[in-house]
């Protein structure tokens, strides 16, 4: 007897794919060290002269200091955004409270406070360096410097010296010469810039006005146009004011300027990556990198473009760097657990959900994520533990019902598993997820009216009509019910039309309804979309010899064999039409 190709049922449960991961190291960056730099910060020094046209060098004067000090290879700066004074607020005294709360704030180890006024016409100024840890301020040294204004900037290097030095934070030999550079000779191109600061940060009392800072930053680096720094904030107004093109050009210029200037370099990092413009962002990062291995943003940045461009092993290598030296970078960790994921390091994935969930402990994607990491390690009681979790937290969380219901339906304990997928069918009837796993769980459980009444249900689902009806007819068949099978079938088909499994099925009800010609229509069809599926080549041989085409027939269960040496059907009609032939030869019969 010719063995007939057996139903297969298609289920509506599908998994996406994991983004595919290039290998081998696409650039170079430095290590991060260990031991990060020291983090400073610097506040508004305080106008102590009395006279108000000096206002602009309460910030001019700390932004100035905070830009020599970026040349110190022992110090990093822990700035607010993009400026580098704290943006808002500036007290109009400064003491320990104030000190350690914006410390506290940047995660800083040193604060530079200062105070200057005009005694005869001269600048004096007192620079004050305090250190702090676990919430005390102490002061390490003040400095005064008293000269000609136009003499700012060898004040502020001396000052500055001296009191890194009773840090114990000298200023190399080879940081010296970046350090005591004179950002622009023409004091008067510093006070246009030290007034467009103030218009940009805003002071108490000194509202932030663009207007005015554009204004001034403008007239400052067309008086010095070798003015990097002044560049520089004009490219930072530009940005606010939402002028980007702009803004991208005068970070271009102060870099030209100082190619080893990384606050411009690091902006065009972002300015790159926020339009898209990925390579171009991963060799600026580079770059930037190669000048401040400890700048953990554009670390950040640099590994998740990597991730996003498909370099895999590159992005998991830049966001391990930098979550070793900063554990509670949870983006960073963010974006690991997908590379974890797309490259099946299972024991890795939970590892580093498990460190999210340290630091945020109300992450209910991190939970989700961990328990079907714990299940695909073969974990389940821990996977248990996370979902149940999440259930006691809420009772009607369909995700992870329908997790718990897939692990005891994997264990074979399918009583549980229907009792979690009503569970979750009860939480939300809108959405169609667990209407095909009850179904399908049932269908496991023999009970065939209560898949058949779960499938009809689901029909209400318009995107998944064809799963439905697919369903609902191969149950029919299986019962021998062809002739209802048949029209949901080919609803299916016509909905489906790439999807080789209805096909299959839809050929099988064809072919019990002595529809032949059509039967093998479409097990080819099925075959074409899917040549790797043994029961497919099977159910095309079984087609084929029903119309008399015993040589197809044979190459097809032939096909099937290779492609699934254990399946016994095709075997059992092979060697049926072996036999069906040595009669004919032996004139037993006559094979048509």
């Amino acid at each position: 007897m010719i063995r007939a190709a057996a139903l297969g049922f298609l289920l509506a449960v599908t998994r996406v794919a994991p983004a595919g991961a290039q290998t081998g190291p696409r650039l170079t960056t430095p290590e991060i060290p260990k031991r990060l730099p020291d983090g400073y910060t610097v506040l508004p020094f305080e106008n102590v002269s009395g006279v108000k046209g000096l206002e602009w060098m309460r910030v001019a004067l700390p932004i100035a200091l905070a830009e020599k000090l970026e040349g110190h290879p022992a110090l990093r700066l822990m700035s607010a955004g993009d400026l580098i004074v704290p943006e808002g607020v500036a007290p109009g005294f400064v003491d320990e409270a104030v000190v350690v709360a914006a410390a506290e704030k940047l995660g800083a180890r040193f604060v530079w406070t200062g105070s200057f006024r005009r005694p005869e016409w001269k600048l004096e100024m007192r620079i004050r360096l305090w250190a702090v840890e676990d919430g005390t301020a102490t002061v390490i040294g003040e400095e005064r410097r008293l000269g000609d204004f136009s003499d700012v900037f060898n004040l502020l290097d001396d000052a500055c010296a001296t009191l890194l030095a009773k840090a114990d934070r000298p200023v190399p030999e080879t940081a010296r010469a970046r350090i005591e550079r004179q950002p622009t000779k023409d004091f008067y191109a510093f006070t246009l810039y030290g007034r467009g600061l103030l218009g940009l940060v805003g002071l108490t009392g000194l509202p932030v006005d663009l207007a005015r800072a554009e204004k001034d930053l403008s007239r400052s680096v067309f008086i010095d146009p070798k003015f990097a720094e002044g560049h520089r904030m004009l490219a930072v107004v530009y940005t606010r004011l939402g002028k980007s093109g702009k803004a991208r050009g005068q970070l271009e210029y102060a870099l030209d300027l100082r190619e080893d200037y990384h606050a411009p370099l690091s902006l065009l990092v972002r300015d790159a990556y926020e339009a898209k413009q990925r390579d171009e962002a991963i060799d600026l990062a580079v770059r930037a990198l190669s000048l401040r291995p400890w700048d953990l943003e554009t670390r950040y940045l640099l590994g998740e473009m990597l991730w996003e461009e498909g370099d895999a092993d590159g992005a998991r290598r830049e966001l391990r760097r930098l979550t070793e030296v900063a554990p509670e970078h949870l983006p960073a960790r963010r974006v690991l657990v997908l590379v974890h994921a797309a490259q099946g390091n299972m024991e890795d994935l939970a590892s580093e959900l498990e460190e999210i969930l340290k630091r945020d402990p109300d992450d209910e994607r991190a939970k989700l994520d961990l328990g079907a990491a714990y299940h695909a390690l073969g974990d389940d009681a821990r996977a248990r533990a996370v979902y149940e979790g999440i259930v006691a937290a809420n009772p009607r969380h369909l995700q992870a019902l329908k997790f718990l219901g897939d692990i005891f339906r994997a264990r074979g304990d399918l009583e549980t598993a229907i009792a979690y997928y009503e569970k979750a069918l009860a939480a939300n009837r809108n959405d169609p997820r667990p209407y095909f796993l009850l179904g399908s769980a049932y269908l496991s459980a023999g009970d065939e009216d209560k898949a058949l009444k779960i499938y009809q249900s689901a029909r209400r689902f318009p995107r998944y009509l064809a799963e439905s009806y697919s369903n609902i007819g191969a149950l029919l068949l299986k019962r021998g019910e062809h002739d209802q099978a048949l029209p949901y079938l080919k609803t299916a088909s016509l909905k489906k039309p790439n999807n080789p499994r209805i096909h299959y099925n839809y050929g099988l009800a064809l072919s019990q309804a002595r529809v032949r010609d059509r039967a093998l229509a479409e097990m080819t069809l099925a075959t074409e979309l899917d040549p790797t599926e043994a029961d497919f080549q099977f159910g095309l041989g079984v087609a084929l010899l029903r119309v008399g085409r015993v040589e197809e027939a044979e190459r097809a269960f032939q096909a099937a064999v290779r492609l699934d040496p254990e399946h016994a059907d095709a075997q059992h009609n092979l060697q049926l039409i072996d036999e069906l032939r040595r009669r004919a030869r032996e004139g037993e019969i006559q094979i048509e």
